[in-house]
């Protein structure tokens, strides 16, 4: 029987800046339960003026978590790119009340993080080289990112934090909160300290989760072998979710037998091509959030 329950909490974005590590870490704290699917993309539909599926089976993803818990929480990093109205959704659905959190990367290093991730998925051939996909990405791109499919060069798009997070505060005002791939990597204890205190648990916990982190991309030696653990791991994603300590421990195996670490960096020439191309972006997000009242904002802002 259905618990009848939904999410207080939603990690909304970024894609490729820490959203796995931070469901991971999160859902290992003992008043916290993660969904049974770290990304349902329930609400993504709305985007092309659709109705998501059924809210009850939205609700089943949450069935496992128990009655007390004090955050259960979902982590769709596709979220933020639907703007004004997938946050209108959420609160139609969900409420006021809930609270979103997005976290934000360096626009060219996030850039690169999803080109190795599309790498890893199997859709860009291993050749092709950082420089050449810009390229490409920058002449064909700008529309992908909303199409059903094909999406190779949608990846321009998005590093346009400003344009899409404003929308969001737009909705939810203060229950929207920004924080930044810098501070998980520097000290991921005191910022998940910090999430804590934002959403209402105790940020002692914290200090014995595992930090491994998720969801990392490496080139791959055997691409048969590569579809096969990728279809066990998407096939059976909620197994994995509610076995976490063996779903680290395959993954960590999988990557010793069949990973091997990526060659591509960001170059001169990769960044000439990105030269200026962020910068109005910066601008504003650094004029938003200061205007909210965030400080330590990282030295690339």
């Amino acid at each position: 029987m259905s618990k009848n329950l939904l999410p207080n909490f939603i990690v909304g974005g970024f894609p490729k800046s820490g959203t796995s590590s931070l469901y991971s870490y999160l859902s290992q704290h003992p008043d916290v339960c993660g969904c049974a699917k770290k990304e349902p993309k329930y609400f993504w539909p709305l985007v092309y003026d659709r109705e998501p599926e059924s809210l009850d089976s939205y609700k089943s993803l949450f069935d496992h978590c128990d009655i007390n818990a004090k955050i259960r929480f979902e982590a769709s990093a596709k979220y933020i790119y639907g703007g004004r109205k997938v946050a209108q959704g959420i609160k139609d659905t969900i409420g006021e009340n809930i609270k979103i959190l997005f976290i934000v990367r360096e626009p060219i290093a996030q850039l690169l993080s999803i080109f190795k991730y599309k790498k890893y998925c199997l859709v860009i051939p291993k050749e092709t080289s950082f420089y050449e996909y810009t390229k490409n990405s920058l002449e064909h791109g700008s529309k992908e990112l909303f199409q059903e499919s094909d999406q190779l060069y949608d990846v321009i798009e998005h590093g346009k934090y400003h344009h899409y997070l404003s929308q969001w505060f737009e909705v939810f005002d203060d229950n929207v909160r920004v924080v930044f791939f810098d501070d998980l990597k520097k000290d991921p204890i005191k910022l998940l300290g910090d999430i804590g205190d934002w959403i209402g648990i105790e940020k002692e916990a914290f200090k014995s989760v595992n930090l491994n982190p998720d969801n990392v991309s490496t080139n791959v030696k055997n691409t048969a072998f590569h579809k096969f653990a990728r279809y066990a791991f998407h096939g059976f994603e909620e197994f994995w979710r509610m076995n976490p300590k063996f779903k680290n421990f395959s993954r960590d195996l999988y990557h010793k037998v069949n990973g091997e670490k990526h060659s591509d960096k960001i170059d001169d020439k990769t960044r000439g091509l990105l030269a200026n191309k962020y910068d109005d972006e910066k601008t504003k997000l650094r004029e938003l959030l200061s205007n909210r009242g965030y400080t330590n904002l990282p030295t690339w802002l």
